[in-house]
């Protein structure tokens, strides 16, 4: 990657070339140097000074007055805790994914996360659904859908008298049977 490797051997003896080449080897040095720095910041582990702040800054915190060691013990509590799994996080992804509001439960007895979709139909989008919550949630965990349908063929056994009890929103919303 040095200049030197793409010039004839000749400039090797001129004075200009030597200079550039020290210069070369310096800037090369910094360039590397930032480097490393760049990619320890990557690894809390091998954070310095200059890195710290960019994990604080990200996880909204700042104690510049703290020990290295004592901020850096701070931001792996905190990505220790990033990934905790609740119902309320659970239901927020359920309606980025699909833009329909659910109802989340785990049940613990069957290993499984229910996720009852409040909505009648079948939500767009819940391929991508099932393979994101696959890869956020533990190995474990089942994930279960449930979703409302309101079929035709429910609504044809009644009457018109019988239907007109009800408003639309109501037949919508029912869970059970008519």
């Amino acid at each position: 990657m040095k200049l030197s490797n793409y010039v004839p051997d000749f400039t090797n003896s001129i004075v200009d070339f030597q200079k550039l080449y020290s210069v070369e080897d310096t800037e090369l040095r910094k360039i590397n140097e930032e480097l490393l720095t760049v990619n320890n910041a990557y690894f809390v582990r091998l954070l310095n000074e200059r890195t710290v702040p960019l994990w604080e800054e990200t996880f909204n915190v700042s104690h510049p007055d703290w020990p290295l060691e004592e901020r850096k013990r701070e931001i792996l509590k905190l990505l220790a805790g990033f990934s905790k799994l609740s119902t309320k996080s659970i239901e927020r992804i359920v309606l980025q994914y699909t833009s329909y509001s659910c109802e989340c439960v785990f049940n613990r007895a069957e290993s499984n996360i229910e996720i009852r979709f409040t909505e009648i139909g079948v939500p767009m989008g819940i391929e991508s659904l099932i393979l994101y919550l696959n890869t956020l949630t533990p190995a474990h965990l089942n994930t279960v859908l449930i979703q409302s349908f309101r079929r035709h063929m429910d609504l044809i056994t009644l009457t018109h008298q019988q239907l007109s009890n009800y408003t639309h929103e109501e037949i919508y919303s029912r869970r059970e049977p008519l």
